[in-house]
């Protein structure tokens, strides 16, 4: 099934065009890997949604700023930055110890509610034939009420491709 979506999407790709895009679906690999969907409101501005299935699962929106950086030496090479914020569930494997929450030990083993703050910035190319988008994220973020009262994650890096229509 993977295999039949990918050989769909490269062959619209040699049909299409892209330059300026509006939309972008795609998939982001890294430490919380998932999909995601990106819906600009103008030129710089965006709002971005994931859906990642580390631990668990989490919803993401940012509100991100893209600006062309480099367009001296490489073309179509963009900049982002944004903030947003994420709620999930974490699952009952990492979420099998005991929970702190405000100086009261819970032993959960069953799936907990999280809630919390994201960042993120990268870098992405957009292709002038064919319509794709490569980039390099980073996007640290804390968690709320998840396993402990204040989980801070800062090594989420992730690389996305993304189709933009």
């Amino acid at each position: 099934m993977r295999y039949s979506i990918l050989i769909f999407l490269l062959l619209i790709t040699f049909s299409a065009f892209s330059q300026n895009y509006w939309h972008a679906a795609g998939v982001r690999g890294g430490l919380s890997s998932g999909i995601t969907y990106k819906k600009f409101l103008d030129d710089e501005n965006a709002f971005e949604g994931m859906i990642s299935f580390k631990r668990g699962i989490k919803f993401t929106l940012l509100k991100e700023v893209h600006e062309p950086k480099f367009n001296e030496f490489v073309e179509n090479l963009y900049v982002f930055h944004g903030f947003g914020g994420h709620l999930g569930f974490l699952n009952k494997d990492y979420n099998s110890e005991t929970i702190k929450i405000i100086n009261t030990e819970l032993n959960k083993s069953y799936t907990t509610p999280v809630i919390g703050l994201d960042a993120i910035m990268g870098i992405e190319y957009r292709f002038e034939s064919v319509p794709f988008v490569i980039g390099i994220e980073y996007k640290p973020y804390f968690d709320l009420f998840g396993k402990s009262i204040f989980d801070i994650h800062l090594g989420d890096f992730a690389f996305a491709l993304k189709y933009t229509y």
